[in-house]
């Protein structure tokens, strides 16, 4: 614990040190941790339709949660603590975990009846808040976290409940959480900003010019994280060929070593890198040997006006434009009448029309504009590919319902990978922000803001009567 230019060493189980180190009250003076409890995770909670098991904690955990389906199916789950004691007048807290799973990567769906939060009860036993969290974790490896908050002046007692609707537990798959401490804390007159937790994973951008003709780099990565860069953690494989990579650290990022020249076509690379509070980062990247994209770029003015050729496109579009039984199943027929009347921008949900040639250039007949699939690999191959030579295609379509089924780096590496392909168009994705009927508490859009060019906010439900529609 930092007192002036003294430190202090505190001898408090497992996390809580951490926690206290980050706590620092206006005069100088440190308030430190008061109490600390460990919760006993020993609810089996509430899992959809006993797809999901419950196990008790042992020496490695607190708790697991293992699929016990034998095929691939929707599954949803939750794991509720023992009630703990608050002690008397306290007014912050810290929650402190590992968490890991067998999956690729943990998605936070923050329905009400799976979300993960802190609930605090009066003496009666009531709720009478709740501090909501969003875990995460990496495949394999436990990656650790910190929560802080404050508690309701009439709490006696609290709670802590893990649990989310997505990503599906399948088959003998695990998601296991151990380490789980509270640690309470006397009311703070001041925490500097220098000083608050950092809860979020390194970010890792491109440093390097793609598509190239030249072979020979560099290709370099920046590292951009709160907290400071653990840089004994950093590591890069080029999975195809199983190899590790060389690099030399530059400044805030890495540059790689003994790769060059790059052959023609698309390399691929993973970095894994973790900060100096154990948030860690798999990033997958690709680099392209290949000539640049010749259309006309797309680009996004200040006040977010969409510019085309560097004139200003204002987009008139529908969603699902598909053969329908109403357009006698003809997608050309589709495309003519919006046309007809007004429309100028399309997509489609349909896998059998979006990136289909013919879907593309029927709207190119009609004068009509584009967003295309762009967010798993057998699309970057279109983008790569003929995607690149379509000028009426003015963005790739990153995610659709984002943070149901991505994590922040994943939009991230979509972002990165479809620039490294195709720099000359936008990227955007779709989400909804606080949907009523899921009782979000938390902004599903704010976590995701940086790491995409153009957010299409979902905005539901339409409310109005019959005749406001």
């Amino acid at each position: 614990m930092k007192t002036g230019s003294k430190f202090t060493a505190l001898a408090f189980p497992l996390f809580a040190v951490l926690s206290a180190t980050a706590l620092q009250a206006q005069d100088g003076r440190v308030e430190g941790c008061r109490d600390s409890v460990r919760p006993a995770f020993v609810q089996p909670g509430d899992h959809y339709e006993n797809r999901t098991r419950f196990n008790a904690s042992d020496r490695r955990g607190d708790f697991e949660v293992v699929g016990v389906v034998t095929s691939a199916c929707d599954t949803a789950w939750g794991v509720t603590s023992e009630p703990f004691p608050v002690p008397s007048g306290v007014r912050a807290f810290s929650l402190e975990f590992s968490i890991r799973a067998s999956m690729d990567w943990y998605v936070v769906d923050a329905w009400k009846r799976w979300e993960s939060l802190v609930e605090w009860l009066d003496g009666k036993g009531d709720i009478i808040g709740t501090t909501p969290f969003r875990p995460r974790f990496i495949r394999d490896a436990f990656a650790f976290f910190r929560i802080r908050g404050e508690i309701p002046a009439a709490a006696r007692s609290g709670r802590v409940r893990f649990g989310t609707n997505a990503p599906n537990v399948g088959p003998g798959e695990k998601v296991a959480v151990r380490g789980t401490l509270v640690s309470f804390y006397t009311d703070l007159r001041h925490v500097p900003e220098g000083h608050l937790a950092d809860a979020e994973p390194p970010v890792v951008r491109n440093d390097f010019d793609s598509p190239t003709e030249c072979p020979d780099g560099p290709v370099r990565f920046r590292f951009e994280d709160a907290g400071g860069i653990d840089w004994s953690s950093v590591r890069v494989f080029r999975p195809e060929i199983g190899s590790e990579v060389k690099f030399a650290r530059e400044d805030n990022g890495i540059r790689l070593l003994g790769i060059y020249p790059l052959a023609k076509g698309i390399t691929r690379f993973r970095i894994e890198v973790s900060d100096m509070t154990g948030n860690a980062t798999v990033a997958e990247r690709l680099v392209c040997i290949g000539r640049k994209s010749v259309t006309y770029p797309v680009r996004l003015r200040d006040d977010g006006t969409v510019l085309v050729a560097g004139k200003p496109f204002f987009p008139i579009g529908l969603y699902g434009v598909d053969p329908r039984e109403f357009n006698g199943f003809d997608i050309d027929r589709a495309f003519a009448d919006l046309a007809k009347a007004g429309v100028n921008l399309a997509q489609s949900y349909n896998p059998a029309s979006y990136n289909s040639e013919k879907w593309i250039k029927s709207a190119a007949r009609h004068g009509i504009r584009l967003f295309v699939n762009g967010m798993l690999p057998p699309h970057l191959k279109t983008i790569a590919g003929s995607g690149r030579g379509y000028p009426h295609i003015i963005a790739w379509y990153l995610a659709d319902d984002t943070a149901s089924h991505v994590t922040p780096m994943q939009l991230l590496d979509r972002h990165e990978n479809v620039n490294a392909l195709d720099g000359t168009r936008l990227t955007c994705h779709a989400d909804i922000l606080f949907p009523h009927e899921h009782d979000f508490k938390v902004s599903r859009f704010s976590r995701y803001v940086d790491f995409a060019d153009v957010f299409m906010p979902e905005i539901y439900p339409v409310k109005g009567g019959d005749k406001d529609r």
